[in-house]
């Protein structure tokens, strides 16, 4: 395990499978660009509203999930030796409020797989998208939406 770059609530993260010359890159990549279909701010929720296993001063242990994003859905695949299949959302032509809460949902079920992270930690998904053609709205919409949630999100 490596030590990585702060994570929320100043706790450290701990990332498995990146070098730390990943972890900067992931964290320093992303848009900032809003388009019109953005669903609306999730403020509201709180931090890390998507992750209900983090608690302040728990550490978050950051693991990758591979993601395939298309013009209409949203494929959550396994690891290698992972028996699961794939999960898979529908999404709506412009990506709304209920489509992030089941993509929200498929990640908690994946991550219920995982187990334990760590003594007072949990898990802190790293979502590490391939983006279809025809699916960059999506991703600019998704990646807005889940800002705040707990769950990273990066191109691949």
């Amino acid at each position: 395990m490596t030590s990585g770059s702060s994570g929320s609530m100043g706790m450290p993260s701990l990332n498995f499978g990146q070098t730390p010359q990943q972890q900067f890159a992931d964290s320093s990549s992303g848009s900032t660009s809003r388009s019109s279909g953005t669903p609306k701010s999730n403020a509201k929720r709180g931090a890390n509203w998507a992750l209900p296993a983090a608690k302040v001063h728990h550490t978050g242990v950051t693991r990758p999930i591979q993601v395939n994003l298309e013009p209409s859905r949203i494929v959550l695949l396994p690891e290698r030796g992972d028996n699961r299949g794939p999960q898979t959302v529908k999404i709506a032509p412009e990506l709304s409020p209920n489509d992030v809460d089941h993509v929200v949902t498929a990640v908690q079920n994946e991550v219920k797989g995982w187990g334990l992270a760590v003594a007072e930690g949990y898990w802190k998904p790293v979502l590490q998208v391939s983006v279809a053609p025809g699916a960059e709205r999506h991703f600019e919409n998704l990646q807005s939406a889940l800002k705040g949630s707990g769950i990273e999100i990066v191109r691949k």
